[in-house]
């Protein structure tokens, strides 16, 4: 009877060893799946925030050209004020039209007519040939 007894015990043991092996290996295995799609989820986050950081350095160096050459533009268009004001330093153009109002008058509205025929120019879609000529 010890036999059996002893028996049932090594049995109980062998059994249980063997379920905690297969309790083992079962939620090791449940842990690799897991870890293999939480790492595909990452992968293709990280694949996603590489474009975007390269999306964003075309940019960045897209927006560093156009302000190069905005910076040129300001700088071109700082010497031609540059250059209207010292003219009109060196013209007194109060006493001028006192003067001689009627010099003064004619190129003042031709310059006008001209300023506004740039500006339409530049706004509208007709040809130069489509504009009235200056009347002098």
């Amino acid at each position: 009877m010890l036999k059996i007894y002893v028996m049932i015990v090594v049995l109980g043991i062998v059994g249980g060893a063997i379920y905690g092996a297969k309790y083992y290996y079962d939620s090791t295995q449940a842990t690799i799946q897991r870890l293999s799609a939480e790492k595909a989820l990452l992968d293709s986050a990280l694949e996603q925030q590489n474009a975007s950081i390269a999306a964003m350095e075309a940019e960045i160096q897209k927006q560093n050209t156009l302000n190069t050459e905005l910076q040129a533009n300001l700088q071109e268009a700082n010497a031609g004020l540059n250059e209207m004001r010292s003219k009109f330093a060196r013209h007194d153009l109060t006493r001028l039209a006192i003067a001689r109002p009627g010099l003064i008058q004619t190129r003042i509205n031709n310059g006008t007519v001209e300023v506004f025929r740039e500006i339409e120019q530049n706004t509208d879609n007709k040809s130069v040939s489509d504009l009235e000529p200056i009347p002098e």
